[in-house]
């Protein structure tokens, strides 16, 4: 008889470089073009980008309002600051984590435990 067994997801290893904001966090970067600035400020997130093209020339401004704790990533000189849509922890957290779940370990079930309904 099969049976299954706990898994997770294998998790993202990729290392970044950021850091988690407060009311005191303040960080500037420009790009070495100059059309690219992102500022990290009062809690709030500032990116502007212009952008040029054979035909035309667009300047975007965006702002985010972060709330302390939110996690700005460096991305790569090219994109600079970011905020990340994924959620970011350091390295001890995720590993605290894991170690949560640990005692799961590599406990069995038949799928007639698992298709069994316990509100029954």
């Amino acid at each position: 008889m099969q049976k299954f067994k706990n898994l997770v997801a294998i998790p993202d290893v990729s290392i970044y470089k950021g850091l988690k904001v407060d009311k005191d966090t303040q960080l500037k970067y420009e790009r070495k073009d100059g059309k690219l600035k992102t500022e990290v400020k009062n809690l709030k997130y500032t990116r502007w980008e212009k952008i040029e093209a054979e035909q035309f020339t667009r300047t975007e401004r965006i702002t985010v309002k972060l709330k302390k704790g939110m996690v700005v990533i460096f991305e790569s000189p090219e994109r600079g600051l970011v905020v990340p849509q994924n959620n970011f922890v350091t390295i001890s957290e995720a590993k605290e984590d894991y170690e949560c779940i640990e005692d799961l370990g590599d406990k069995e079930y038949t799928m007639k435990e698992l298709s069994t309904d316990k509100e029954e």
